[in-house]
């Protein structure tokens, strides 16, 4: 645990757990348009789980990105990585 030496032990609990890759995932790969009625900035993108639902990272994860043998999309094998 050196590496949150510094950070809160409830920060480094929560960093580890099931929920912060939860959100990750939902974070990276929960970018759709906007819901009627909700404006949004030039320059950022509409993301209902990062907090306020606006965000200036682009989307940067796509299904069609990556082709696999098995058929499985990027989205998918991605779970796996932030687990």
């Amino acid at each position: 645990m050196v590496l949150f030496a510094h950070i809160p032990l409830f920060l480094g609990v929560f960093l580890l757990s099931n929920a912060f890759q939860d959100y990750l995932f939902s974070l990276l790969t929960g970018y759709v348009d906007p819901p009627a009625g909700v404006e949004v900035r030039e320059g950022m993108n509409y993301n209902p789980y990062f907090p306020g639902g606006a965000i200036s990272m682009p989307r940067v994860i796509f299904d069609d990105l990556v082709e696999y043998d098995d058929g499985m999309c990027l989205c998918s094998n991605f779970r796996y990585l932030v687990a």
